[in-house]
């Protein structure tokens, strides 16, 4: 199975690609002097935490910008560009082997101009960059390294490299730009895809339908039916692919085997170790098949997005069990994730304060006795199966439990309720004494990620009649609205009152698709009007006769335009925006802004029908266009 970028693993090692046109070059080394004038790091103090966390690096980091590229004009030099997160792990990784080591550092400075990006504040770059790796190599993933030509073409990119490997492949690359620098540029300007032609049937519903049936069988055939999910490798929840896999069997007829697959998922994602039994949240994926072994990140994208399946799972297969998971994600949002303007932070990092990853989520079974009453640790050490080896080094435990409440009180010979209200202390003494433990936060409130957390809690608050899942709606709504909404444009976060990164098609998307999701709870006139504004601005910047633009022009020539864009970690944002532009343009009886979402529609058809499963989204878009259009 090929699996999306978003489940490519990281902390890959360098490989030359057959074919890629200047593989021979990667052969010779040779040595010559490159003058540096002086630079310093830009970055302490940074309003993003993660590339504040960079401020100290011995490499002088650049912050990203025209003047960037200017310089490396000047000084004849390549751009080195490193792309990561606040809660990425093998970017923490990185800087302590490779970016806090003088003599990498070194060498950084004197023959590249480095700069480092944060990608919650630069998707549309980070996208670019994602491609161009994954079009040298069968994976991608952060952190994310590029070099770039000083007029903005790629001309290599690699993931993790160990300290050894990666100076040498900074001494290569230097050389060889000092050699023949001319050739190096040409071969960059060739690496562009290739544009894709539009391709544009009519959408209708037959077309449609076949495309969702193929969608179900392509779920069935690479679903994991031993652990659940989809896919052999390391486990993502795949949350917009999910979504859709719920509409079409909501749909169309309840076909059991598509029911099996989906809640085989559910199940163990809400059972094993993607999921924190204790604290509450999803973590980002698993690093195996049986989804025993996360990674420690807690994005807001997928608590949001996961909230809602199980909201919505519950209901459709009659499922409890689905149903408090959802109220229990949303508590964990709420409580962890929201601030008092109303708006949500990004991230958790995988990393505690000390550097240890998973630090504060693991707990070793000394402290547990030390914690807990004798009775409470016999209990626990029941339930999470304390008695068994520990998967990780250090021999400490991640609470997941392996036995039920009702085999676990059979066992001590107690009354199920009591075993409950004992497990129940002892959790929130853990959680208690966890607080101290808890993972830094990266703070930023990015617009997309908060339209996406408003599009859930209102759809749960339609759904459930919940006035505490409206309020915390509206307060995002009033945060995107009135901070990040500004003189008829889209701010992507604040620092200050000042705008942190430009809005890119991400956040147009997900805050149009938030603010169409709060109108439908209000039946409010006013909210489509204001949902309908920001979908129609965001086509304006981001559409074009040739596909779709991830950001509103950009520095860095590659991949410009895309007839379609998949899915990922969260919902394609213009399959998003096209299915806002849909349900607007339907209330408000507007057939402009529906012939224009269908035309965008059928100029990716072909790339729709290519692979509908990585498409989830767009499909669901287009069969509700397609209805729009029969009416």
């Amino acid at each position: 199975m090929v699996i999306p970028h978003h489940s490519k693993s990281v902390g890959t090692t360098m490989k030359i690609p057959p074919g890629f046109a200047h593989a021979a070059f990667w052969l010779i080394l040779l040595t010559a002097p490159a003058h540096s004038a002086e630079l310093a790091n830009e970055l302490n103090n940074h309003p993003s935490p993660y590339l504040a966390l960079h401020g100290n690096d011995p490499v002088a980091w650049q912050d990203w910008g025209p003047d960037v590229l200017e310089r490396a004009r000047k000084e004849n030099k390549l751009v080195f560009l490193s792309i990561g997160y606040f809660s990425c792990h093998w970017c923490h990784v990185m800087q302590r082997e490779s970016y806090k080591n003088p003599e990498i550092a070194a060498v950084l400075n004197r023959y590249f101009i480095p700069v480092k990006i944060d990608r919650e504040l630069e998707p549309a770059l980070d996208g670019k960059m994602m491609d161009f790796v994954q079009s040298l190599r069968d994976s991608g993933g952060w952190p994310l390294n590029a070099f770039v030509t000083p007029d903005g073409y790629p001309v290599y990119a690699t993931l993790y490299e160990r300290p050894q490997r990666f100076l040498a492949l900074l001494q290569r690359l230097s050389d060889l730009w000092q050699k023949d620098k001319q050739k190096i540029t040409t071969l960059a300007h060739t690496n562009l895809p290739a544009g894709k032609g539009p391709g544009s049937p009519q959408l209708d519903f037959k077309r449609v339908y076949r495309l969702h049936t193929r969608l179900g069988e392509y779920a069935r055939s690479v679903a994991d039916e031993i652990h659940g999910g989809f896919g052999t490798s390391n486990k993502f929840p795949m949350e917009p692919e999910l979504a859709e896999l719920l509409t079409i069997y909501q749909r169309f007829d309840h076909e059991a085997l598509l029911g099996d697959a989906i809640t085989k998922a559910l199940d163990a994602m809400m059972n094993k170790a993607l999921r924190d039994h204790l604290n509450g949240g999803f973590f980002r994926y698993t690093t195996d098949p049986d989804w025993s072994t996360p990674h420690f990140e807690k994005m807001l994208y997928n608590n949001a997005q996961l909230a809602l399946l199980y909201l919505r799972a519950g209901k459709l297969f009659d499922r409890d069990d689905y149903t408090r998971v959802a109220h229990e994600t949303y508590r964990f949002m709420i409580d962890n994730m929201r601030r008092p303007d109303g708006a949500f932070i990004g991230a958790f990092s995988a990393v505690d304060e000390n550097g240890k990853e998973g630090g504060g989520y693991l707990w070793q079974k000394d402290e547990l006795k030390k914690r807990l009453t004798p009775e409470q640790y016999r209990l626990i050490e029941l339930i999470w199966g304390l008695e068994d080896p520990s998967q990780f080094e250090s021999g400490a435990y991640l609470p997941v439990p392996v036995k039920n409440m009702e085999e676990a009180a059979k066992n001590l010979g107690m009354d199920p309720k009591q075993a409950q209200a004992l497990y129940s202390e002892a959790a929130e003494k853990l959680r208690q004494i966890g607080k101290s433990k808890q993972h830094p936060a990266d703070t930023k409130k990015l617009a997309g990620w908060n339209g996406l957390a408003l599009a859930s809690f209102a759809e749960a608050a339609r759904r459930t009649g919940n006035k505490e899942y409206q309020a915390v709606a509206r307060g995002i709504r009033n945060y995107l609205v009135e901070q990040l909404w500004r003189n008829g444009e889209l701010m992507r976060a604040l620092n200050k009152g000042k705008p942190l990164g430009q809005a890119s098609l991400q956040d147009y998307g997900f805050v149009a698709w938030g603010l169409m999701q709060w109108a439908m709870l209000t039946d409010d006139t006013s909210d489509f009007e204001l949902a309908r504004k920001i979908a129609n601005r965001g086509y304006e910047k981001f559409y074009t006769a040739s596909g779709w633009r991830m950001d509103d022009g950009g520095l860095i020539h590659y991949g410009q335009t895309r007839d379609a864009i998949e899915d990922g970690a969260m919902p394609s944002p213009s399959a998003l925006l096209l299915l806002a532009m849909t349900r607007i343009g339907n209330h408000l009886d507007d057939d402009k802004l529906l012939e224009k979402a269908g035309a965008a529609l059928n100029s990716g058809w072909k790339t729709l029908e290519s692979n509908p499963f990585y498409f989830a989204t767009r499909l669901e878009a287009a069969y509700v266009n397609a209805g729009s259009s029969a009416r």
